[in-house]
């Protein structure tokens, strides 16, 4: 039997993955994000996941001092692992604003090791598309 030697941050992905899948097939793909994520949320929980709706992110300029504070939509943890969730619900598919804006929160998220964006708009039969940025990638 091959051994399968994922990093814990790895597995916690295909995990949250996992759960993505059972709420696609549960729902399908033609509601609006806010649908997805309230059902995310619960389902994450009972998949064992400690998760933080709305997790304020603060942002300071060169002299310490507030800018402004970046929302995404999760953040999950397993263990001593965090990762940020961004969900998407775009016929488009995840796009390269996406990934910038899911990389911003990121660089500036010091204690979460990785973010994972989600977009359950996809066609029946098929899984949501997932892409995930880790923090060695920034």
């Amino acid at each position: 039997m091959k051994q399968n030697n994922y990093s814990p941050l790895t597995k916690m992905k295909y995990e949250i993955v996992g759960v993505s899948i059972d709420i696609f097939d549960k729902l399908g793909p033609d509601h609006q994000e806010e649908l997805y994520d309230g059902d995310f949320l619960v389902a994450l929980e009972v998949a064992g996941f400690e998760v933080t709706n709305k997790p304020e992110i603060e942002i300071f300029n060169t002299r310490n001092e507030h800018l402004k504070f970046y929302y995404p939509d999760l953040r999950v943890q397993k263990e001593d692992m965090l990762m940020l969730i961004e969900l998407k619900a775009d016929p488009k598919g995840i796009q390269p604003g996406h990934i910038r804006k899911a990389r911003a929160y990121l660089k500036v998220s010091p204690k979460d090791q990785a973010i994972l964006l989600i977009n359950f708009a996809r066609a029946k039969g098929s899984i949501p598309e997932n892409k995930s940025v880790f923090r060695r990638e920034l």
